[in-house]
């Protein structure tokens, strides 16, 4: 299980951008360190689309997000900040897969 990385404000956005940088590092929590696979990103918009997604794949430019099986997004890091704005729209699509469901 990755960390849980989150991105409440559109300038934060930006250092999602400048961590895939390798020669730049991404502060969390006080402390700094990079992106890798297996962390999860929580993202809510001014829009309230809120979700958490799993970096699936993680290259220079490209990175991958995977909310379940049935969904993987590709993002080029400057196509992101607009993306991330869609996501609320993608994601209800496939939003019944992945309900997480309570039983009593």
């Amino acid at each position: 299980m990755g960390r849980v990385i989150n991105l409440k404000r559109q300038e934060q956005l930006e250092k999602l951008k400048r961590a895939l940088n390798p020669k730049r590092k991404l502060k969390i929590r006080n402390r700094s360190s990079y992106l890798k696979v297996g962390d999860t990103l929580k993202i809510q918009n001014p829009s309230h689309a809120r979700g958490y997604y799993k970096i699936s794949s993680l290259t220079s430019d490209v990175l991958y997000l995977e909310d379940n099986p049935l969904l993987r997004l590709k993002f080029h890091m400057e196509e992101l900040h607009g993306k991330i704005l869609h996501f609320r729209r993608i994601l209800d699509t496939f939003r019944q897969f992945s309900k997480k469901r309570s039983y009593r």
